[in-house]
C-alpha cells in the first residue's frame, strides 16, 4: 500500500484508541435520538466524528434514512444540504 494510505490508517487507529469523548449531538431533536437502535446511534456518531461526511452503506430496512435525518439536524446550522436519492423516494425526503 502507498505510505499515504498508510500513515491514514495508523492515524485512524490510534485516533479510535484514544478515550471517547462525549459526542455533542445538539440539534438532533430528543424524540429522534430516543428512537435509534444502538447500530444506529453509532453510524450517526461515526459521521459527527468524519464532521458529516459519511456514507451509509447499510442493507435495506436498517434505517439509512432516520441516520441520515438525524445527521442532517445535527448539522442544519450548515445548511444548504444536498440529498442523493432514487427518484422514487424524492416525494419522501421532500
Amino acid at each position: 500500500l502507498p505510505e499515504r494510505l498508510l500513515r491514514f490508517f495508523n492515524n485512524r487507529r490510534k485516533q479510535s484508541k484514544d478515550a471517547e469523548e462525549p459526542m455533542d449531538l445538539s440539534g438532533i431533536p430528543p424524540s429522534l435520538l430516543d428512537s435509534l437502535k444502538p447500530f444506529q446511534l453509532r453510524g450517526i456518531q461515526f459521521a459527527i466524528k468524519n464532521n458529516g461526511r459519511a456514507l451509509i452503506g447499510d442493507e435495506m430496512g436498517l434505517g439509512k434514512t432516520i441516520q441520515a435525518i438525524a445527521v442532517a439536524a445535527r448539522y442544519r446550522n450548515e445548511w444548504p444540504l444536498l440529498i442523493v436519492c432514487p427518484s422514487s423516494l424524492r416525494d419522501n425526503w421532500k
